[in-house]
């Protein structure tokens, strides 16, 4: 039964939460992302250039960064999570996990990463994380109380040999 309520508690969160999100502004160098753009691996190897979305004043936020297309058995790949970002100044936030660009396996398909902006209702004291694999957004957001996501926007990336 408490299997059945965390299922459902996650995906009335995705749904209900994302009627209400903006879109979060994401470049890297001068290509702007904007739902669904397709960037190479190359193009996304550090971090964006511009990351912006609406804020309150005085309010702390989350960015979660996450593969959405890996093997079931793995869930979610995370790529970056920052914590306590004053406003959109990610530099002000304590890094939960290193940012890691697209990578996607040989053979495996086009990948979305999903960059989310979570308000915090207050400083959160976390611990890093000790592995990118096997991640649940939906399991770290509730434990956090984290509330939204409040911007989102996600790029496309396919394998890309190193030749």
């Amino acid at each position: 039964m408490l299997l059945l309520f965390a299922i459902f508690a996650s995906v009335f969160l995705l749904f209900s939460e994302l009627a209400h999100c903006e879109d979060l502004v994401i470049e890297y160098g001068n290509v702007a992302v904007h739902q669904g753009t397709e960037l190479t691996p190359k193009q996304t190897h550090l971090p964006p250039t511009v990351l912006s979305w609406p804020t309150e004043p005085e309010t702390l936020y989350t960015l979660l960064v996450t593969d959405a297309d890996v093997p079931a058995k793995v869930r979610e790949i995370n790529h970056w999570t920052i914590v306590n970002i004053a406003g959109t100044n990610v530099a002000t936030g304590e890094t939960l996990e290193q940012y890691t660009g697209a990578n996607p396996p040989q053979g495996s398909g086009t990948h979305r990463y999903v960059f989310r902006v979570y308000k915090q209702s207050e400083k959160n004291h976390m611990k890093r994380f000790t592995t990118r694999t096997s991640f649940n957004s939906t399991r770290f957001i509730l434990e956090n109380h984290l509330e939204g996501p409040l911007a989102e926007n996600f790029f496309v990336s396919q394998y890309q040999s190193e030749n």
